[in-house]
């Protein structure tokens, strides 16, 4: 669910949250009833949320029925904000997402995943472009340790090797938006999120190694 919407969409959006809370308040009272668990002990229940979605959409309750929380550490700037020209998912966002979400009382750090993005935004004369990781680094391998090219801005090696450790500290996991941005050589973002689990003696799906 994305907290910040533009212009028109602002109100269909907070309807949509709204119905999204009692939603999962219904689900969660049907699920009780029909002690869905013993029905289907390996479904999850996840949601996706920024760091200021839950007081203002998601009840107790609605918290109460998932597993896990990702929380979108990015978007914090894009196409719809041409002119604030910068980092959309910094170190940062990062620090401010968790720090905010670890201090609810309703859900447990390890249950919570912090989102990292495997694209970048590029600010071109009033205009901005999404950009693929693996487009950028085909354009420009030297740019793989980088979180900036010009007025290209995105998430290189360094940061989110150092957003893995961070997650490995704070939270239970790391969510990716999304694998198929990834560059698919030496330079791949998921190989260094395995590596930097594997340092710190994380364990990680069998998926993730070459």
């Amino acid at each position: 669910i994305m907290y910040e919407m533009v212009d028109d969409n602002t109100q269909l959006e907070d309807v949509v949250r709204k119905n999204v809370a009692e939603a999962y308040e219904a689900i969660d009272r049907a699920l009780q009833y029909l002690e869905y668990e013993k029905i289907f002990p390996n479904k999850k229940e996840e949601e996706e949320v920024d760091e200021k979605s839950k007081n203002n959409y998601l009840s107790n309750e609605a918290l109460e029925v998932l597993d896990f929380v990702n929380i979108m550490a990015y978007d914090y700037t894009g196409p719809w904000n041409v002119t604030n020209v910068g980092p959309h998912s910094s170190f940062n966002h990062a620090e401010r997402g968790i720090n905010f979400w670890s201090k609810q009382p309703d859900i447990a750090p390890i249950d919570l995943n912090l989102g990292v993005p495997f694209y970048g935004y590029d600010f071109q004369n009033g205009t901005v472009v999404a950009k693929t990781y693996a487009s950028i680094i085909k354009e420009n391998p030297e740019a793989a340790d980088s979180d900036q090219v010009g007025n290209l801005y995105y998430n290189g090696g360094r940061t989110i090797r150092a957003k893995t450790i961070l997650a490995a500290e704070k939270v239970g996991g790391i969510m990716i938006w999304e694998l198929g941005q990834d560059a698919l050589n030496e330079y791949s973002l998921l190989e260094i999120i395995h590596q930097t689990y594997s340092e710190l003696e994380v364990s990680t799906t069998d998926a993730c190694e070459n």
